[in-house]
This record gives structure tokens, sequence and C-alpha cells, in this order.
């Protein structure tokens, strides 16, 4: 949280993600994401019939089958906000969804990037608010917890992770 603070200068989100945040906080090894609403402020909310109906259509176009009905709601509500309102944004994700959505072949939501968080991380690096070795001990971490890895060899060799950080 600390990093993404220092790295991204106008930091946004939405109500359903404030929400999954706060929710995420209670959890064991995440009582970081209780710096979220500090970091990023009042959420933004859905205001017209159309954000409404946009949120939707994402929540169901990242649907899959079994996913309860709040689903990706977080990502859908985001994605509606950024497309009704012309917002250039970076949407930070791990997961495949909507980062297949976003750099698909959408028109509506062609002003968005899409980070996760090795870019969060490598940016970081870059921007020297860490080092590389601080970093690998990340690569352990996440990986005893079943979480996203660098890509490729980056992810198993330190040699090839330091070469993936320049």
């Amino acid at each position: 949280m600390d990093l993404l603070e220092r790295l991204v200068p106008s930091p946004a989100w939405c109500a359903t993600v404030a929400t999954e945040r706060a929710n995420s906080s209670r959890e064991p090894d995440l009582e970081d994401m209780g710096e979220a609403h500090r970091i990023f402020g009042e959420p933004l909310y859905p205001e017209t019939p159309a954000e409404h109906v946009l949120t939707q259509t994402y929540r169901m176009r990242l649907s899959r089958p079994g996913d309860g009905p709040h689903a990706n709601l977080g990502e859908a509500e985001t994605l509606a906000i950024v497309h009704s309102r012309g917002i250039r944004a970076v949407f930070f994700t791990d997961d495949a969804g909507p980062a297949g959505l976003i750099s698909g072949d959408e028109v509506s939501v062609a002003n968005v990037q899409v980070a996760g968080t090795w870019d969060l991380l490598r940016g970081a690096y870059r921007a020297g608010f860490v080092d590389g070795d601080t970093l690998w001990s990340y690569v352990a971490v996440l990986r005893s917890r079943g979480r996203h890895l660098p890509p490729g060899a980056a992810a198993h060799q330190r040699v090839d992770f330091g070469a993936w950080l320049a």
C-alpha cells in the first residue's frame, strides 16, 4: 500500500471496491488494506441509469459459470464509471477477466491501461522506492500464498528476476 501511494499521483476507486477492501482488511495478513481509504479517498458511485446498466453489462461479461451475484462487481463498476465519464485510468488487477476485457477490442474502455501487482512493484523498483532483493523476497511470500508471480523465469531464478526488473 505504501508503494501504491507513492506511485499513483491521483488515485481513485469506486464504492464496491472500497467495500471489498474494507472487508479484506479484516483478514489475517491483509490489515494494510485498511489504508486504502486514506490513500484513495471518497469512492466514486455510479450516478446515472446508464452507469448502472453498464455496470451490470460489464459484470455479466466478466462472470463465469458458478459466480455469485456480486462476483466481478467492483471491476464492472470501475469500468462503467471510467467508460461513462471518459476518465483516463490505470486499472490495477491480477484478474485475467478484466484485463482481457480491457485489452480486447473494446473501444469503450480504450482509455484504460491495465497493470498488475508486478507492474506496480517493478515501477516502484525503477523509481528507487524499493530494492531488488526486497522484491525478490516478495516472490517467496507470494509463491507460498499461491498469489501472482512475475512472468516466466523471473518467478523462479533470481538472475532472471533481476533482468526482468531492469
